[in-house]
């Protein structure tokens, strides 16, 4: 389907998007039914190794899909589907953007993996009354999930747009976020190699940090003296960058009576 004499180049004229959507639904159907984990490998990873840009339409409608269909609306939500999702997750992380050390690290401007971004990390659908979870605002059953969350932000929460759809999926699911989790994320996504203030500060990131643990602080009401130091370390850390929604927030009842001792430098 993706000839080695046309890896890494774009074909404007192709007509194979529509069939791969439908390939990807008819992949999505059956590979929950696949006996393990290898025979699921086997299915995709052929389509998925090549450089072709049309495989990432492939990536990304097979992710969507998964998503849709299982992890938003199934009764029971399959091991087997968070397994294949890794293995996109994967194939996503391969791409130059995810790299620390490409050119422009962080810009992601594919629809595909912008795309991919958001559905793993639940973010694709929302006000969904019919879904089973997350789409429908229920967000119970997260900590099965954060598995693949903590692996994508571990990866790649430097990256402006993954940070964005993270800190939507923290404002939306505030009761469920574990704050050590999100403290933990946010704060390694500030050290990584690839972080550029810059970036951040044109997304509008630092404040919408802040904005989301204010909504952190008031649905777990009264935060634990752990949970509050957690989040004031980073409150502190976005007061050095200039973030004066931070510094106000430090002086909230939340945190009143809290001191956290700075890192050194």
């Amino acid at each position: 389907m993706f000839p080695s004499f046309s890896d890494e180049q774009d074909d404007p004229s192709s007509q194979l998007y529509e069939w791969l959507d439908a390939l990807a639904a008819l992949v999505a159907r059956i590979i929950v039914y696949m006996p393990t984990d290898a025979n699921a490998q086997a299915l995709i990873e052929p389509l998925t190794k090549h450089r072709h840009r049309d495989v990432l339409q492939f990536a990304d409608e097979l992710t969507d899909h998964l998503t849709r269909r299982f992890v938003y609306d199934a009764a029971v939500l399959p091991e087997r589907v968070l397994d294949v999702l890794d293995m996109l997750m994967t194939r996503m992380l391969e791409e130059h953007n995810f790299s620390p050390a490409s050119y422009r690290p962080g810009e992601v401007r594919d629809r595909h993996l912008n795309s991919m971004i958001r559905s793993f990390m639940l973010t694709s659908a929302k006000d969904c009354p019919g879904a089973t979870r997350f789409a429908n605002g229920k967000w119970d059953e997260l900590p099965a999930l954060l598995r693949q969350i903590d692996r994508l932000m571990t990866a790649a929460g430097w990256v402006d747009s993954v940070m964005d759809e993270f800190l939507i999926l923290s404002e939306r699911a505030a009761a469920w976020m574990p704050i050590e989790d999100f403290e933990r994320m946010v704060s390694a996504s500030m050290k990584a190699e690839g972080f550029r203030l810059e970036r951040w500060n044109a997304a509008g990131i630092p404040a919408s940090i802040s904005g989301v643990i204010q909504g952190l602080a008031n649905a777990n009401y009264p935060l634990t003296r752990t949970q509050a130091r957690g989040l004031l370390l980073i409150l502190d850390r976005l007061v050095d960058v200039g973030d004066r929604r931070a510094a106000a927030l430090q002086q909230s009842e939340h945190f009143r009576g809290i001191q956290v001792k700075r890192e050194l430098n």
